[in-house]
């Protein structure tokens, strides 16, 4: 089987408010999709945080069409969690492609 160019697999998940048990409230994280895409990853740009230098890691991920994703969306990649900085609709819903940035610890 030849998975052509999309072959990284990535999990878009969401956010579900819950209740822990002793009633406080909580998100969860909860699997939106189970998607195979093609990355492409940015350069590493530098943002200065409190007098210091900080890089960071960017990825552009494209995948058929989903519907219903959104900015407030984690995206897992290779073990690590990343935010989504963009979602753009390719073609009549033939592609969706989400530019990534690697979350901060």
């Amino acid at each position: 089987m030849n998975a052509g160019k999309r072959k990284t697999r990535i999990v878009i998940r969401s956010f579900v408010a819950t209740q822990l048990d002793d009633g406080t409230p909580s998100n969860a994280p909860a699997d939106f999709a189970v998607r195979g895409c093609e990355r492409n990853d940015e350069k590493g740009q530098e943002r200065i945080v409190q007098s210091g230098e900080l890089g960071t890691r960017a990825t552009r991920l494209r995948m058929t069409y989903i519907a219903g994703v959104t900015q407030d969306m984690t995206v897992r990649l290779d073990g690590e969690d990343w935010d989504i900085r963009s979602i753009a609709e390719i073609g009549h819903r033939k592609t969706t492609e989400l530019v990534c940035e690697l979350r901060s610890r």
